[in-house]
């Protein structure tokens, strides 16, 4: 064991061995009770290192979510990507080459892929800029630019995707390259 500050090779844990492409962007949540970390691999696909008890031992576990769940692979390396627990699912979104925003989600021990821009009848996506995503209200909403910079919205609500240009909505001005986005989970 290890006490205070401790670090651990996750991709050499012999749990999973799939290292991450370079310049790949990371993120991390907590879902129910494990901690998970995601990537896009050298093999090009969504990539998931969590940690959890399985069959009785906590330890760190790797999975190809591409592969689990039959949809795209992430568009590049370095393409955006965010997640959060909605409910009892784990949803991840990242950016294709199309450009679109797709989410994968686990549905019990299931991997499914949804095309979020297609459903939603959306503009597509600036993928070499941020994205992020949260729950409002019970509401999965992700965030992301256009390539125009303004801040775009897609929000599964009333059982639809929608989606809405919410800086020409608020009459905002565009937002610079390289700009930052982030959002918050609330509501009542």
């Amino acid at each position: 064991g290890c006490a205070g500050w401790c670090s651990t090779d996750l991709t050499g844990t012999g749990k999973y061995e799939e290292d991450p492409a370079a310049n790949t962007n990371i993120f991390s949540h907590i879902y129910e009770s494990s901690q998970e970390v995601h990537y896009v691999g050298e093999n090009g696909d969504l990539i998931q290192i969590a940690y959890y008890d399985f069959n009785g031992e906590f330890d760190w576990y790797g999975s190809d979510i591409t592969s689990a769940s039959g949809g795209p692979a992430p568009g590049n390396a370095s393409t955006p990507l965010t997640g959060y627990q909605n409910s009892s699912y784990d949803d991840i979104y990242f950016m294709t080459s199309t450009p679109d925003v797709f989410m994968n989600w686990l549905n019990g021990s299931q991997w499914e892929n949804t095309n979020v821009t297609s459903l939603s009848y959306g503009s597509a996506p600036d993928p070499s800029r941020a994205m992020t995503g949260e729950i409002w209200n019970t509401y999965p909403e992700v965030y992301c630019f256009l390539p125009n910079g303004d801040v775009y919205e897609y929000a599964f609500y009333s059982n639809y995707w929608h989606s809405l240009d919410v800086s020409s909505v608020v009459n905002a001005p565009a937002a610079r390259s390289g700009s930052p986005i982030a959002a918050f989970t609330g509501g009542s």
